[in-house]
């Protein structure tokens, strides 16, 4: 996004935060059990942004196993304006 005052690249918050939209995520990495495209996070496929993509976080209740930790995903949806 190109900022009309400074005319410089700005990014763009596409994310859902806790106050508000953001243009910061954070994923754990898996590394084992997971299909390869969804190993890393794929926001952009195809030169646009994903319809969805999922993002891990460690969880002591979570049901995925990895390298003996456990883990619990979210599947993050683009609505328009932001990932939520």
């Amino acid at each position: 996004m190109i900022d009309a005052k400074t005319i410089k690249a700005v990014p763009k918050n596409l994310f859902e935060g806790d106050h508000g939209p953001t243009n910061e995520i954070s994923s754990a990495m898996l590394f084992s059990k997971v299909p390869a495209d969804e190993a890393a996070l794929n926001v952009i496929r195809g030169h646009s942004l994903a319809k969805s993509f999922s993002i891990y976080a460690e969880d002591p209740d979570g049901t995925i196993e990895d390298a003996e930790r456990k883990f619990s995903r979210m599947i993050l949806h683009w609505n328009g304006h932001y990932y939520k």
